[in-house]
């Protein structure tokens, strides 16, 4: 396969997954904010931005611990080398 049609369908295969995680957790926010009383609507951005910090914290966590240094290296060069034809 055409390395650029591979990392174009990877482009948008991802876009696509991006899509449907933003369009079901925007919807699930924007309804928990609908329907929490008043008392706890003021607390819940708190709230978000705290369980998006763990959530970032554990991702990274869990992509250090079930990858392999190969992985990572392999990781870097790949995005170097789109670094250096931009």
């Amino acid at each position: 396969m055409n390395p650029g049609a591979s990392a174009a369908h990877h482009s948008v295969h991802h876009g696509c997954n991006h899509a449907l995680g933003q369009s079901t957790v925007t919807t699930m926010a924007l309804r928990m904010t609908y329907m929490a009383p008043p008392s706890l609507a003021a607390s819940m951005p708190v709230e978000r931005v705290l369980d998006t910090m763990l959530g970032a914290v554990l991702g990274i966590a869990f992509a250090l611990a079930f990858s392999s240094v190969d992985d990572r290296m392999h990781l870097h060069a790949h995005r170097s080398k789109g670094a250096a034809g931009r």
